[in-house]
């Protein structure tokens, strides 16, 4: 009998051990106790202090703590009984005693420290729970960046592209929220390159995250948003910071972010004026490309005729414009947010940008033909300026806890303009030109949504949508040659480009939730009216007022309607897998007007498929596969019938006709993430193949003059690459290192005077490492170099074209004091035999403790480089572009917090 009771208390421990969230494995032999320590979620916790306790009066017999899996081993001579105490800051201690262990487990849970009146809380540098990633600003800042860009580039799984678009993971930032609400929308660049890090206190990456809280349990979303947390303590009222700078030889700057989080009515403000190169918001945004994706519809239904010139804008790749971008910026930009706390609520900004940039530029542009080269230099000096508004207003009004009604409208208007004096010179031709280009873009849009929740399971949404646009564009070119019979006749040209649409449309969408399934059925309708038109004409350079008009180019009208029946489903296999399928079928029809002519009529069906495939394995790995099919038709200029001028030595030849261009393609991601060693791998790879795209026909006779068409390729083009990020944390040097490298493929189809160019790949890799500290004395540093390579293997001309580019950027912080930091940075950049060396030097100062006031001494581009050189390849040319660099420059800057800490 007492066999039996024994084997009974045996088999209860062990089936206790086995499920319970904690478990301790002990080995009484020569008294050594192994465990285990994990947390509520089962996680393993490391650095656990693990103390062998008398019981008698608690004093320490043994000592150990557990490692990066959470485990420990104590050996101790001392006899048994005891007592043993588990501790770790952020945690509830826990205790065993010899009864316990052998009867008993815990759930080890997190905790808030109080020291002081001041509540204080444990935070990992990163958390990871559910579809949420939080980051730690603290842990990741080194005090010194001057906007949430920067701090996101240190982020692991972050990306920041040269235009400002943000990545994690892979995935494409869908909008930043603010405390959970909705800030500037699509426009988020204004809170990414103002909003400073100080103001922080952590950053979350939402995945698969949906803003319509109706729809939440009933569909998901593959949205990816980030949320600002701010720190603890700032007052709700009104809060931010300001700071005034000036410098040598003769700049300013003045800069605002202020927030007011009150119950019903949330605002937020940036104000930057500034010339020390800082660019507030990267370029202009697609007005119809946003408006689409928040829409129900993946994507838009709606086409448009983009204008055919781009103004003088410099753009070295992979360098911050703060090197290169000799301006005068200003914006101001206004968010409010309104709610009655009931069943209304509104989302409004407002924002206005002036910006102007100046630079030179010497440009050599070395086509790829046959089996040939031909080389074009232009060199000179040009300015542009921006000047763009924009308005957009959501109210949403909620009838009963069933329903939601909301209306948006937005305006846009969006000028543009650029001066470019340079010299051409092809081959023996030499011409001075003077490039005056003006663009013009308004834009005006309402649309009404209605959702309505049916029952637990099932929602009715709706929407209509109107818009109507004018986009006009003038090239002015003086001065220039175009006569290959008589390459010295001056003379002037002036085009004209205008268009004007007006689209409307209307949604239908059934969702709901039948056990595994989220499915939805969409029915939409699309209208598009553009009207296209312009004109050409020349002077005589010795009679300015004497103006030709030589040829009406074009004045034509393109209609399009549209109708899309969409099924999409997706499938929880289980908890931690998922299915996501979507099919949809579009039908078309064009109506193709010019004038005079008899109207050119078409139409069609188009079918489109996505599926999609998600994997999350023992919580650190998370996989992700998606196949698609996508056919559409192109834009509504390619049919236009004439010569439109880019420049003051191209033309292009459109291609007379509406093309549809089929696209298949596998994209596929690897997360893993360990939260003990904070090793982290994002592995992603895309891959697609483009049947009939339009391609680019290179003709030239030899002189300045060259003319590009475009038409459809019977080829296909095709992309591939794969990028791969590692980072992890080495505990025994604090340091977090990491490797990031890629491999892509472009085959692109060309011609050259009406020929087919056998197909070129383009081949590319890049690899690149990384260092940062995390020491707990003053001193840190980062440092990341990296090369990437690209390379033509070409079997008509004569060799093959490839191109290679290092970097190297390295900083080191020193904390003299508390109130006093230095920061030194270094970066080289190398384009094959060039190289350009960058110091600069960063020192913050705070003269008075808790007074909410800094003063930052800053000096860029120390050693003064005048001039960069860059190198960029396509399959058709290789371009090597130089820029001038900002002068060197000190500022005095002063920042002072508003709404100071409680």
């Amino acid at each position: 009998m007492k066999l039996s009771v024994i084997s009974l208390l045996n088999l209860f421990c062990l089936v206790s051990f086995t499920i319970l969230p904690i478990s301790l494995t002990f080995g009484q032999r020569n008294n050594e106790i192994k465990g285990t320590v994990l947390d509520e979620e089962a996680n393993a916790v490391p650095f656990v202090s693990v103390m062998l306790l008398n019981p008698q009066d608690s004093t320490i017999i043994d000592f150990s703590q557990t490692d990066l899996s959470g485990s420990f081993k104590i050996i101790s001579e001392a006899p048994l009984p005891y007592l043993l105490k588990i501790s770790r800051l952020g945690y509830h201690d826990a205790f065993y005693n010899r009864v316990d262990l052998s009867m008993v487990t815990f759930t080890i849970q997190s905790k808030e420290i109080e020291l002081n009146q001041y509540t204080v809380e444990y935070q990992e540098p990163i958390r990871v729970k559910s579809d949420t990633t939080a980051f730690d600003v603290g842990s990741f800042s080194d005090g010194f960046e001057r906007n949430l860009e920067e701090l996101l580039k240190k982020i692991p799984g972050m990306t920041v592209s040269d235009n400002g678009t943000l990545f994690f993971n892979g995935r494409a930032i869908d909008k930043i929220l603010v405390e959970g609400d909705d800030f500037f929308s699509k426009n988020y660049r204004v809170l990414s390159r103002n909003i400073p890090p100080g103001l922080l206190e952590s950053v979350e990456a939402i995945e698969n995250f949906n803003h319509q809280k109706l729809l939440k349990g009933i569909e998901n979303s593959d949205k990816t948003v980030l949320n600002l947390r701010f720190q603890k303590g700032l007052k709700a009222s009104l809060f931010g910071t300001g700071s005034l700078g000036v410098g040598l030889p003769e700049n300013y700057e003045v800069k605002a972010v202020l927030f007011s989080l009150l119950d019903k009515l949330k605002a937020g403000y940036i104000g930057n004026i500034n010339n020390t190169g800082q660019e507030n918001i990267a370029g202009t945004e697609d007005f119809f490309m946003r408006e689409s994706e928040e829409s129900m519809l993946k994507n838009p239904y709606f086409l448009q005729a983009n204008l055919p010139i781009s103004p003088f804008t410099p753009f070295i790749p992979n360098l911050p414009k703060n090197r290169y971008n000799i301006n005068n910026d200003f914006l101001q930009a206004l968010q409010l947010n309104n709610s009655n706390g009931i069943n209304y609520k509104s989302n409004t900004y407002a924002l206005f940008q002036n910006n102007r940039v100046n630079n030179t530029l010497d440009n050599l542009s070395r086509f790829f033909l046959e089996n040939n080269t031909f080389d074009v230099r232009e060199a000179g000096s040009g300015n542009s300026g921006i000047k763009n508004f924009q308005l957009r207003s959501t109210h949403e009004l909620e009838p009963d806890s069933l329903s939601q009604l909301s209306l948006t409208f937005r305006i846009d208007n969006i000028s543009e303009e650029s001066l470019l004096k340079s010299t051409l010179q092809a081959v023996e031709n030499l011409s001075d030109v003077l490039q005056n280009v003006n663009s013009e873009k308004k834009t005006g849009s309402v649309k009404i949504a209605y959702l309505r929740k049916l029952n637990r399971y099932i929602a009715l949404q709706s929407e209509l949508f109107i818009a109507r646009n004018i986009s006009d564009q003038s090239l002015d070119i003086i001065s220039a040659s175009f006569n290959t019979s008589d390459p010295n006749q001056n003379f002037g040209l002036l085009q004209t480009f205008n268009n004007s649409a007006t689209s409307l449309g209307s949604s239908w969408k059934l969702a709901g939730k039948l056990r595994k399934h989220q499915y939805a059925f969409l029915f939409h309708y699309g209208y598009l009216n553009s009207h296209i038109k312009s004109n050409l004409g020349t002077q005589e350079q010795t009679l300015p007022d004497n103006i030709e008009e030589v040829e009406f180019l074009n004045d034509q009208t393109f209609e399009n309607s549209t109708v899309i029946f969409s099924l999409s489903d997706h499938i929880s296999l289980s908890r931690s897998s998922t299915i996501r399928l979507n099919l949809e079928s579009h039908g078309f029809i064009n109506s193709i007007g010019y004038l005079n002519q008899e109207r050119k009529n078409e139409r069609g069906w188009l079918t489109n498929y996505r599926i999609g495939f998600n994997k999350n394995i023992k919580s650190k790995h998370k996989i992700f596969l998606d196949h698609y099919r996508q056919n559409q038709l192109s834009s509504p200029l390619q049919v236009y019938n004439g010569r439109v001028f880019t420049g003051a030595n191209s033309t292009v030849n459109f291609a007379e006709g509406i093309n549809i261009i089929e696209q298949l393609g596998i994209n596929w991601r690897y997360n893993f993430f360990d939260r003990t060693s904070y090793w982290q791998i994002v592995l992603t790879g895309n891959h697609f193949l483009q049947k009939s795209p339009f391609i680019v026909d290179f003709q030239n006779d030899g002189d300045l003059l060259f003319n590009l068409s475009n038409f459809a390729s019977p080829l296909s083009n095709a992309q591939h690459r794969v990028d791969l990020e590692t980072s992890k944390m080495v505990f025994p040097i604090k340091s977090r290192v990491g490797i990031k490298t890629f491999l892509s493929q472009n085959l692109i189809n060309r011609a050259v005077n009406g020929i087919f160019v056998p197909n070129e790949p383009i081949n590319s890799k890049g690899i690149g490492i990384f260092i940062v500290s995390a020491f707990d004395g003053p001193v840190n540093f980062r440092w990341e170099s990296s090369r990437k390579d690209s390379r033509i293997n070409s079997e008509s001309l004569e060799s093959d074209f490839s191109i290679f580019n290092f970097h190297h950027q390295g900083s080191l912080t020193y904390g003299f004091m508390d109130n006093l930091k230095l920061k030194l940075s270094y970066e080289q950049i190398s384009w094959e035999e060039r190289k350009i060396d960058f110091l600069d030097i960063e020192v913050n100062y705070t003269p008075w403790k808790n007074r909410g006031i800094y003063i930052q001494l800053n000096g860029t581009n120390l050693l003064n480089k005048s001039e960069l050189v860059f190198l960029n390849l396509s399959n058709s040319v290789r371009n090597t572009t130089t820029y001038s660099l900002l002068p060197r420059l000190i500022m005095l800057n002063v920042s002072f917090d508003i709404g100071r800490k409680i």
